[in-house]
Formats: structure tokens, C-alpha cells, sequence
């Protein structure tokens, strides 16, 4: 039989589980197969079982489009005033095992232990155009965002000017935030992206691509996973996602591009 889409079969989903091809070689021809043998057909037919990747952000839904047009301008004025923009984002990674799709000999199997911890390490990163700076931090809160702040600034220049992007979480709009912003006395701009849309942070991008170059490891401790992820960002194994092309309008440049920096 010939391999279509699912959807052509009245599916909902875009890609086949082996339940679905059982099910319409049944209604088909008539005939029960095992799981192994619909995935020994599937590899003949160049089929691979592998799990979806994050969409790009240039496919992003409509509230991309809609934050750029109207959102949108506001960072495009502010880089034609020399502010560096940039995107902010917090993510945590837990002590334990990471496990992930990887390629074994045929026959080969891999087993990582379980862990029970809830210790993670927790991160704050910026992208800029072609540059991003993150920082390992014991909490998320407002203080440390202010601390973190002042150190991309001091990276960035002593005079800059940075307009950062960043999501509704309620200590990123706190009272300590805006008398923070307000003390810079213009240095420092906020704008705020819609609520409960992380299809509208490029930062997603990196978060995957972290996840992947710790898929395969085990770490014990707090320590050993930060020692982990600073190898991994100053190794350089991290794509930097085009944060321009994501979240200014077309035609709309950056007023300056400073050094990429890492932990």
C-alpha cells in the first residue's frame, strides 16, 4: 500500500503511529501485523521514528504577525535610537538523568538511572542579534533579574541602551521592576509579549538545543550539571536563533551589534 499522510486517512495527526498503520492494513487488506512489523515496513519505506522538532519562528502562528506589526514597532523605533535590542527568558534544568533520542548499534540498548531529585539549576538568558549572555542563578525573582540586568549592561557598555522583550511572568512586571526601570531613567526599556504565547519567544529555540546537547547524561548534583551547561555554551554547541529576523519588522535594523558573551 502506498504511504500517505494521515490526515488523508481522517486522522487529526500529520505523522503515523504504528496503532494507525495496524489499523488500516487491517481495514485494508484484511490482516493483523505486530508493532515490529509495522516499523520493519515503515525503515523499507524510508519512513525514520524520531520525535517532531520546535517549528522555526519565522512559521510562528498569527500572534507573530500581529506582535510585530503592532508590538513590533516599538523595537524598531528604539533601534533607530542606538537601543540594543534584545529577548529575555528564564528556564530551569533538573538534576537527574536527560534522556533523548540518539543512534545505538542495532540490538543496543541504553539505560540511564531515575532520579528522584528536585534540585535544578536555574538560568537566565538575553539573545540579541547574533549574541546572547546567560547567567546561572540560585532563584528567579525580581532581584536577581535586576542583578543579571546589570551585568549584560556592563557587558554590553557602560552607556548602553537596551530594550528587552520579555513575557508577563509577574516579577518581570513588578513594583521593584518598573522602580528599577524608571531609576535607569531611560537606559533600560520593557515591552512585554502577549500572554501565554511562548510560540512568540525565539529563546524556545535555545532552551531545545540545550536540552539536546544534555540528552545522554546523568548528573548528581547541582554542581555537575552547572559544570555541564558552561562546557556546552562556551564549546559554542548552542544555534543562536536570528532574533532580528524574529522580532522586528522587515527592514528593521539594529543600531549595533555588541561581542557574544556566555556564563
Amino acid at each position: 500500500m502506498d504511504v500517505q499522510i494521515p490526515t488523508e486517512f481522517e486522522y487529526m495527526k500529520k505523522r503515523w503511529q504504528c496503532k494507525m498503520v495496524q489499523e488500516i492494513i487491517r481495514k485494508k487488506l484484511n490482516v493483523s501485523c505486530s508493532a515490529d512489523m509495522v516499523r520493519s515496513v515503515m525503515h523499507r519505506i524510508r519512513f525514520s521514528y524520531r520525535k517532531s522538532r520546535s517549528a522555526p519562528h519565522k512559521s510562528a502562528s498569527e500572534e507573530q504577525k500581529g506582535f510585530k506589526e503592532r508590538t513590533g514597532a516599538l523595537p524598531a523605533r528604539l533601534a533607530l535610537l542606538g537601543y540594543v535590542i534584545m529577548s529575555l527568558d528564564e528556564a530551569s534544568c533538573m538534576v537527574g538523568g536527560w534522556n533523548g533520542y540518539g543512534w545505538l548499534p542495532v540490538g543496543g540498548r541504553e539505560t540511564l538511572p531515575i532520579s528522584w531529585s528536585k534540585k535544578a539549576v536555574r538560568l537566565i538568558v538575553v539573545l540579541g542579534d547574533g549574541w546572547f549572555h546567560i547567567g546561572i542563578v540560585d532563584s528567579t525573582n525580581s532581584d536577581t533579574l535586576k542583578a543579571f540586568l546589570d551585568k549584560v549592561m556592563e557587558s554590553v557598555s557602560d552607556e548602553a541602551k537596551m530594550a528587552v522583550v520579555m513575557d508577563n511572568v509577574s516579577y518581570h512586571d513588578s513594583q521593584k521592576m518598573g522602580d528599577y526601570e524608571s531609576g535607569l531613567k531611560g537606559r533600560l526599556v520593557r515591552i512585554f509579549t502577549l500572554k501565554y504565547t511562548p510560540q512568540l519567544n525565539p529563546l524556545e529555540m535555545l532552551w531545545r538545543d540545550l536540552k539536546h546537547a544534555l540528552a545522554g547524561g546523568y548528573f548528581e548534583s547541582i554542581d555537575e550539571l552547572k559544570a555541564a551547561i558552561t562546557d556546552i555554551v562556551n564549546a559554542g554547541e548552542l544555534d543562536i536563533p536570528k532574533l532580528m529576523n524574529y522580532m522586528l519588522p522587515d527592514g528593521a535594523k539594529p543600531a549595533r551589534i555588541p561581542a557574544r558573551y556566555g556564563t
